[in-house]
């Protein structure tokens, strides 16, 4: 999200006293965004709450007055402010951030940092971290209807909401929706002094009508060099289909009406980021004269063992400017929830303790598949919960050692144990923990 940070829009225009006081506490992105489903549901965020219904459709509601500045938005704000979780899911939730600064600037000074768009549920592919087909064929399919993007944007702009960027991607692929320039054109439209951005899988012809879009940026995702080490994950896809995309874009850029970025991102897997993966991914970046290159280190999927931070990877000659993004829980972020569970504990607030510990533990079973998964910074979180998990609920307790399963052994003393079939019977029956 960093480019829209630096190329993004103005800040708000709005300077009042502020409504609460800022303090380092829980914060996520429904404090200060948008995600807005092919349906036209907004919804918590695009990540473990995508499901989670914060304001259906309504065209009798002011979604600038009514809804971001009302009580859907407000709700979230106030029970984060105060430490706590406003929905279950957010246990599981990759954004949640703990001892951050929470501050009213967003509703006092009416700003939307992003308004992400899902603009088509559709999609050709079949990638293993996201809606499998099987699944999305049994939904029917949804392309966002243009009324009820252009009723939402216009109640923003009514209530003075500045919005500073609109992130048109989600599940689907969004040039599948027919109308889709004309949503972007809205928002241009409407807020014009927007950053406007686009993610796509790139199965797809470029054609001359991009160029009167209102794009600043188009988000490329192709995680692979050829067809071999893309289609692992990007399934159906077709590598050359997808580079001839970006290199189309990357000519017809210049002639825009908007200068467009464009944005070669690549998810890091173990089957395409060895040394020759990324010195051919280097050639075919600068061949294609992308703009930037953006590698993502994920867990959701088959990850690189051969890279884990962006300083192991050498990018000090690539011709293109290089940046990194991560798909997983910040690891100092969930050591501070810990230690903010363990406060909690010390001063009797069992609900806060089980809610914090409980998000970690939530995390580390959502994003670690096995033992192999675990780095040394997520065996000494697993250590502390092994502190702490006596005191912890019985659902905390059930979810800690479920995820000791999970990855083979127990957590002792700050490492993973490999445990016997027979030794895990023993935790289902409270037995001892497991040595090494």
């Amino acid at each position: 999200m960093a480019h829209w940070h630096r190329h993004g829009a103005r800040e708000g225009r709005w300077s009042t006293r502020p409504s609460y006081p800022t303090r380092e506490t829980l914060v996520c992105q429904s404090v200060h965004s948008l995600y807005l489903r092919a349906t036209g549901t907004l919804v918590c965020w695009d990540d473990a709450g995508n499901d989670t219904v914060l304001q259906a459709f309504d065209e009798n509601v002011h979604y600038g007055h009514d809804v971001y500045l009302g009580e859907p938005f407000q709700r979230i704000r106030r029970l984060l402010w105060e430490g706590r979780m406003p929905f279950e899911v957010c246990r599981r939730c990759a954004v949640l951030r703990s001892r951050t600064p929470h501050s009213s600037y967003h509703v006092d000074n009416r700003v939307i940092e992003i308004f992400q768009v899902e603009p088509s549920f559709r999609c050709t592919l079949d990638c293993p971290g996201c809606v499998r087909l099987d699944q999305r064929r049994l939904a029917p399919p949804r392309n966002l209807p243009f009324a009820m993007f252009e009723k939402i944007v216009r109640d923003l702009a009514d209530a003075r909401v500045t919005v500073r960027a609109f992130d048109f991607e989600g599940h689907g692929e969004p040039m599948l929706h027919p109308g889709l320039w004309a949503l972007t054109r809205l928002a241009r439209e409407i807020h014009p002094t927007t950053y406007i951005t686009m993610a796509t899988n790139a199965q797809a012809v470029v054609k001359d009508d991009i160029l009167g879009a209102g794009l600043d940026s188009v988000v490329c995702g192709i995680d692979g060099v050829d067809q071999e080490t893309y289609e692992p994950y990007r399934i159906h896809g077709d590598f050359d289909l997808a580079y001839r995309f970006v290199r189309r874009l990357t000519e017809l850029a210049p002639r825009s009406e908007r200068p467009i970025r464009v944005f070669w991102k690549y998810i890091l897997f173990e089957h395409n980021s060895s040394p020759q993966h990324l010195e051919r991914l280097r050639k075919l970046a600068r061949e294609a004269k992308v703009d930037e290159v953006v590698l993502v280190f994920t867990r959701n999927g088959p990850r690189s063992t051969r890279l884990e931070h962006p300083d192991q990877v050498p990018v000090k000659d690539w011709e293109v400017e290089v940046s990194f993004r991560y798909h997983e829980p910040d690891v100092s972020d969930l050591s501070h929830r810990l230690e903010e569970s363990r406060l909690a504990l010390e001063r009797g607030d069992a609900t806060e303790a089980n809610e914090l510990a409980g998000s970690v533990i939530s995390n580390l079973g959502r994003f670690l598949r096995d033992a192999r998964d675990a780095t040394a910074e997520h065996e000494r979180l697993g250590a502390t919960l092994a502190e702490l998990v006596s005191e912890l609920d019985e659902s905390n307790q059930r979810g800690f050692q479920e995820l000791r399963e999970t990855l083979g052994g127990a957590w002792r003393d700050g490492r993973i144990s490999r445990a016997t079939p027979e030794e895990l019977s023993s935790l289902h029956e409270g037995g001892s923990t497991p040595r090494p």
